[in-house]
């Protein structure tokens, strides 16, 4: 269904990659084998792949044989150290972080550290995954402004 997905994506929709979610943080044989089937059907196409483990320690397999352009890591991120595949694929990593307590500040800081340390993109947000925050334009306003 995923390679069917993908084939959809990129005949009608002409996105510019695809987002693969709830990949296993350490694949079996099986599952890098289906894995790659996809990132080398998006590369065929074109578009960039971007997978989502959701932790922090991940096998480097998906950069270095897996074809994945990008991977989003942890989801709770607080500036904590960086495992090693983060500080060897940092540049490749999205972290992401969520507390209702966040302010437009506070995701700064952590957004600021993300980089600091090595990763390529960070999202700090006080909602849901599937809501706005309401404290975006600000953050965005901070960002554009460091």
């Amino acid at each position: 269904m995923n390679l069917k997905y993908i084939r959809e994506m990129a005949e009608i929709d002409h996105v510019d990659g695809v987002f693969i979610d709830e990949c296993s943080d350490f694949p079996d044989q099986s599952a890098k084998d289906y894995l790659k089937m996809l990132t080398d059907l998006a590369h065929s196409y074109g578009l960039l792949t971007w997978g989502n483990v959701g932790v922090s320690r991940f096998d480097s397999w998906y950069f270095s044989a897996g074809g994945f352009d990008l991977m989003q890591s942890d989801e709770n991120w607080q500036s904590q150290p960086l495992s090693q595949v983060q500080q060897d694929w940092g540049y490749r990593i999205s972290v992401a972080g969520s507390n209702p307590k966040f302010k437009a500040r506070d995701a700064l800081r952590l957004t600021l550290e993300a980089g600091r340390k090595g990763l390529a993109f960070c999202y700090i947000h006080n909602q849901g995954y599937d809501s706005l925050d309401p404290g975006l334009e600000e953050y965005a306003r901070l960002l554009r402004t460091h």
